[in-house]
């Protein structure tokens, strides 16, 4: 066993005439990061010169605790040549006798977790910061193997780090080819038949009776039901009864008409049957299938344009906005005939299939990474 101090070095130089302009912050997926590029804000204080300064390798322990952070994070700062982070962040860097891509992967871990809890102050945790003094952190004791053994666990970890990196740039270019699609074959340009909404699909409010606190065979929809374009069924309510009328059909899409002006528009395609019934605060869309293919419909409903054109149309208040029915109604799409409809939701249908099959592959990965991060490290 060794104590950190025995690893690493405590890093104090400061950001003396503002060397960097850097303010950097901690990302989970990217480590050190700059406030203002990655998070469109700058919370950091406009002088930065009495910040500690650091240089690419140097690590940044946050004592803020977060999800998936109990107990703070560490990260390297990969990026950026320099950066500069609040004097609040124990900022340390590995002795060359010590593997820091080792150092790195071993704070991903929980392994340190049981050393840092014995020295938090135990119910001092002010302004979500953990009451932990930078003498004691660097007295927590950690196992760490040989150099070499550190080089093989590093190599493999980092190995599946690279995988992930690329697999999520898999993800990214299949979200921009969705949305390439939906720019090109659903663009309000087209040269095809106008239809008023209430023209193309019943649209019906749902059911009002009172809610209850415990499970019944009878799920209802809620605002929150509706989760990126999907039904989670984690977010249901209950009713003790309802008429069968308010079921649910497979092509039926849920709209929320009644949210933050953020989100109004919001939509759900009922893709199976879930055993939901229509529930309060949001429109069922029956679409009219004679003219209409549900799945196009819900492809038009999810175009950026047609949540520009809800989010006009709004009736906006203090907390949140809303739609009529009536307004909502006479909203304008146009639709092509049901052979170029068919062809559309085939190309988006493969493309989100393949979408859906890479995010399985990622989270198969990070599972994989998970369990390693447990078992490799003692």
């Amino acid at each position: 066993m060794h104590k950190l101090n025995q690893l690493v070095e405590r890093v104090t130089r400061k950001n003396k005439g503002e060397e960097s302009k850097i303010a950097l912050t901690i990302s989970a997926q990217y480590g050190l990061v700059d406030q203002e590029t990655f998070f469109n804000n700058k919370v950091a204080s406009s002088d930065l010169s009495h910040y500690y300064l650091l240089v690419k390798g140097d690590y940044a322990y946050n004592k803020s605790y977060s999800s998936g952070y109990p107990w703070g994070a560490v990260k390297r700062l990969n990026l950026y040549e320099k950066g500069a982070v609040s004097t609040l962040y124990i900022c340390f860097r590995p002795f060359n006798t010590v593997d820091s891509d080792y150092i790195g992967h071993y704070f991903e871990s929980k392994k340190w977790h049981k050393e840092v809890s014995e020295i938090a102050v135990e119910g001092a945790r002010n302004h979500g910061l953990l009451n932990i003094s930078v003498k004691d952190f660097f007295e927590t004791l950690h196992f760490v193997p040989s150099i070499t053994e550190q080089k093989k666990i590093a190599a493999l970890l980092t190995l599946i780090d690279e995988r992930i990196a690329t697999q999520n740039k898999i993800i990214d270019k299949l979200k921009s080819l969705i949305k390439g699609l939906s720019q090109q074959l659903l663009s309000p340009e087209n040269d095809w038949i106008l239809y008023r909404l209430d023209d193309l699909a019943q649209i019906k409010s749902g059911y009002s009776g009172t809610q209850v606190g415990y499970q019944t065979p009878y799920k209802v929809s809620r605002i929150e039901t509706i989760s990126k374009h999907c039904v989670d069924t984690q977010r249901i309510g209950y009713v003790e009864c309802i008429s069968e009328c308010y079921k649910l059909n497979v092509g039926d899409i849920l709209f929320s008409n009644i949210n933050s002006v953020q989100y109004i528009g919001n939509t759900a395609y009922i893709d199976k049957d879930y055993g939901l019934y229509h529930g309060m605060n949001l429109l069922r869309i029956i679409p009219n299938t004679t003219i209409v293919r549900p799945r196009f419909l819900h492809l038009l409903l999810c175009t950026d344009w047609a949540i520009n054109h809800f989010q006009t149309i709004c009736n906006k208040a203090v907390s949140q906005a809303s739609i009529n029915q009536t307004a909502l109604g006479k909203s304008r799409f146009q639709i092509p005939p049901m052979s170029i409809q068919k062809q559309i939701c085939s190309m988006f249908e493969l493309t989100e299939r393949k979408l859906d099959n890479e995010q399985k592959c990622i989270s198969h990965l990070q599972q994989q990474k998970w369990y390693l991060l447990q078992e490799m490290f003692i």
